[in-house]
């Protein structure tokens, strides 16, 4: 009985014929081709690797030896504010407590310029004075008793608003090496100056019993060393804005992204 083809997918080696050998060869070919092609890359890249991992651990043997610099800084940052409290109002609730929750979020753009002096080998002190431009989204409100089950009755509204003001940095920084890249911790506090709100039906004003304060920050990143004369810096930073007042819950932060241009003298 003559062989059956079993088609493509089914045949058996036995059915295999001698004109079909050049292409399984050629096939095997292109395939070690290809290999050695992705090994050449692999081994170019890895050559790279290296070559830049021994340039930023070099030492940077000037900047060790300046004690005073200057930078520009600029920072976007991300900032979100939970509150909880209870307060009476005289014309809602028939003038019975209510609790009241609060959540809102914003975005923060910091521009400035800052002076370091070098305290030591690897701590320094750093100060400067930013400018912040702050854009509140609208606040989620909610109330208990729900206020908002009697709409004709007074209620608590919030508003979008725009924020400027001045900040004043003073941050302790530590450096652990002085190589092209090293490591870059920084903790200290934020002068915050009284800010101009801009509310989103337009009106402009200070918001009541504001007040200079303190907040404390942190912040952890790495200084790459440019040139003899310029360095940068970028710092993932946290700030926690302490409450004013008595609250059942609060939770206040802004985390940004600080970066900063450097020039040694």
């Amino acid at each position: 009985m003559p062989e059956k083809n079993l088609g493509v997918w089914g045949e058996t080696p036995s059915t295999v014929t001698a004109s079909q050998t050049p292409l399984i060869v050629l096939s095997l070919c292109g395939v070690d081709y290809f290999i050695d092609k992705i090994l050449s890359v692999m081994r170019v890249l890895l050559h790279t690797f290296l070559i830049w991992v021994v340039y930023l651990l070099t030492p940077a043997p000037v900047l060790a030896q300046d004690k005073f610099s200057i930078s520009l800084s600029a920072a976007p940052s991300y900032r979100y504010a939970s509150t909880h409290f209870s307060s009476t109002f005289s014309v809602i609730n028939g003038g019975m407590p209510v609790d009241v929750r609060i959540r809102q979020s914003g975005q923060v753009y910091s521009l400035g310029i800052m002076a370091r002096y070098m305290l030591s080998k690897h701590f320094s002190i750093a100060t400067g004075i930013w400018r912040n431009y702050i854009s509140y989204q609208l606040p989620t409100i909610t109330t208990i008793p729900d206020l908002s089950a009697n709409p004709n009755d007074p209620q608590i509204i919030g508003i979008a608003s725009h924020k400027r003001n001045y900040q004043l940095p003073v941050l302790i920084s530590y450096q652990s090496s002085f190589n092209r890249l090293s490591p870059y911790f920084s903790v200290g506090g934020l002068v915050d100056f009284p800010s101009i709100t801009v509310f989103e039906n337009g009106d402009t004003g200070k918001t009541p019993n504001q007040d200079t304060r303190v907040y404390p920050t942190v912040g952890a990143g790495i200084i790459y060393q440019v040139s003899n004369k310029f360095s940068l810096i970028a710092q993932p930073t946290f700030t926690y804005f302490l409450p004013k007042g008595t609250f059942i819950n609060y939770l206040n932060y802004q985390v940004g992204l600080q970066t900063q241009l450097m020039y040694h003298f």
